[in-house]
C-alpha cells in the first residue's frame, strides 16, 4: 500500500518552500531529558538497528530527497545522488541527537550539532554563476 504524502512533503515536491525543520530554527528546541532518552536512546535500542532505520527512513527520507531536489533545481544545492546524500544525513543527524541526549550541556551540544549540519550542507553549495550560497 502506498504512502499518501504529507503536507511537507507535497510542499517541497511542488516547489513551495523548505519545510521548517530545514530552515535556521534560531533558538533550536531540546526535548526533555525523558523524552530524548525514549526517543533517542531507548527507541533504538528496543527496536534494533534495522527497523529504527527502516522508520527514521519512512518519515523523514522523502521529504529531505525532495528537499534536496528542489535546491538542486533551484540551484542552491548540487547534489549528485539525493538518496544517498539523504541516508548521510539522516546517519549525522541521529549522531547528532545521540550526542545532544547524552550531553551534560543539551542547549550548547544542540547548538554544535546544528552549525556542524550546515557546515556539511554547505559542503553541497552549488559553486555555479548566479547559484544561491547556503548560509
Amino acid at each position: 500500500m502506498a504512502e499518501r504524502p504529507t503536507p511537507t512533503t507535497r510542499q517541497v515536491s511542488s516547489g513551495g518552500p523548505p519545510p521548517q525543520v530545514l530552515r535556521d530554527p534560531g533558538q533550536p528546541p531540546v526535548p526533555r531529558p525523558d523524552m530524548q532518552r525514549i526517543l533517542v536512546l531507548d527507541g533504538p535500542a528496543l527496536l534494533g538497528p534495522a527497523r529504527y532505520t527502516e522508520l527514521d527512513e519512512r518519515y523523514a527520507f522523502v521529504v529531505i530527497v525532495a528537499a534536496l531536489r528542489a535546491a538542486n533545481e533551484e540551484g542552491t544545492l548540487r547534489v549528485e545522488d539525493p538518496e544517498i546524500v539523504t541516508r548521510r544525513l539522516l546517519g549525522a543527524l541521529t549522531r547528532g541527537a545521540t550526542l545532544v541526549a547524552t550531553s551534560p550541556n543539551p542547549v550548547d551540544t544542540c547548538h554544535a550539532v546544528l552549525r556542524s549540519m550546515r557546515a556539511l550542507l554547505r559542503g553541497y553549495a552549488a559553486t555555479r554563476p548566479g547559484s544561491k550560497a547556503v548560509q
